[in-house]
């Protein structure tokens, strides 16, 4: 039986049978793989904090093609992430972005860019005291990128047509993209009327986390993008459901 090493990301992780947990890992090198971590639920185990969710750690599993749960034999923990733990913004952000991985990727299905994505975002979360919805919308602009269905603001997605950000009063967005006003009267639009949407997106089609971070968004415009943000994700999701932590994460992050 192959013994594999590599970084991973938990995702999820639930009690198994009696004495066990069921981690669900992202990996550098295999993508998302299911473990049994044997006897982790006892008061003395060999994994300690290095399954909790969000945690980032170096692992060793024992791989078996038939199967669709691997044998986790070792995790070492590389990063706790303690700051986003304390912080209940953070907490509801990343707990969001960890279902839309689970969610938007298949089992063993490896993607070394996505796995960069992810340590970019958990480890500037940590540093990052605000912005946390700015960092959200990178991600999910992002993985919409990476899965080959990076969205266009610059113009329409319809007829093409070219749409200059500056000289707009009116954003007119589909689950696409863009629309020109004439292509939005035939189908159902969100409408927004803030004139903060201009940079915001110019940096959202660029990918520029930097610049992002800079902006400043009202509450309102905040909810508002996010809802369409979650609208484009939605139908590249695996399992017809909608994502249970946004909830959370729209009590925590607009109440």
């Amino acid at each position: 039986m192959p013994i594999n090493k590599t970084e991973a990301f938990i995702l999820r992780q639930s009690p198994f049978r009696d004495s066990s947990k069921m981690v669900t890992f992202f990996t550098r090198d295999f993508g998302k793989i299911r473990c049994i971590a044997k006897g982790a639920r006892r008061l003395k185990n060999g994994f300690g904090a290095s399954l909790e969710i969000f945690s980032h750690c170096d692992i060793i599993y024992y791989h078996k093609d038939q199967r669709e749960l691997q044998t986790l034999a070792k995790s070492e923990i590389l990063h706790y992430f303690s700051l986003c733990r304390l912080n209940l913004h953070k907490t509801a952000c990343l707990d969001l972005i960890v279902e839309i991985v689970d969610r938007v990727h298949l089992d063993r299905d490896r993607n070394i860019s996505y796995f960069d994505l992810l340590h970019q975002i958990f480890y500037q979360m940590e540093q990052t005291d605000h912005n946390h919805f700015k960092m959200l919308s990178y991600f999910i602009l992002k993985t919409l990128d990476l899965l080959g269905y990076r969205p266009t603001f610059s113009s329409c997605v319809r007829c093409r047509e070219a749409l200059v950000h500056a000289d707009a009063e009116i954003l007119r967005l589909s689950t696409e993209g863009r629309l020109c006003e004439r292509c939005s009267l035939h189908q159902e639009i969100l409408l927004l009327q803030e004139p903060q949407w201009g940079s915001l997106f110019t940096d959202l089609e660029n990918l520029s986390l930097e610049k992002l971070l800079q902006e400043k968004q009202t509450p309102h415009f905040k909810k508002e993008i996010t809802d369409f943000l979650i609208k484009l994700v939605s139908p590249h999701l695996h399992q017809n459901a909608p994502l249970k932590s946004y909830e959370f994460f729209k009590n925590v992050a607009f109440a």
